[in-house]
């Protein structure tokens, strides 16, 4: 596994070379979180998420992906 140094600016916005990805998570519940990741389409990322989600050991119980303007928005109700 490999990691990229990524800057963050205020606005929220996480920067990578072009690609820009926002997250955002919520508690909702005492184990419980909703996680929203908006980001570039590229081939493979959904794939890349739903394997660092896995290995860090929490569970998706729920998820609701929508595409537009080439961009990807993924919300995931997630256990810890």
């Amino acid at each position: 596994m490999s990691f990229t140094k990524v800057n963050q600016d205020p606005s929220g916005f996480v920067k990578k070379g072009r690609t820009e990805i926002q997250l955002e998570v919520d508690q909702i519940g005492k184990r419980h979180f909703l996680l929203k990741f908006l980001c570039e389409k590229k081939r493979g990322g959904f794939g890349m998420l739903m394997e660092t989600i896995h290995s860090l050991g929490l569970h998706i119980h729920d998820a609701t992906i929508t595409t537009f303007n080439g961009k990807f928005l993924n919300i995931l109700k997630i256990e810890s």
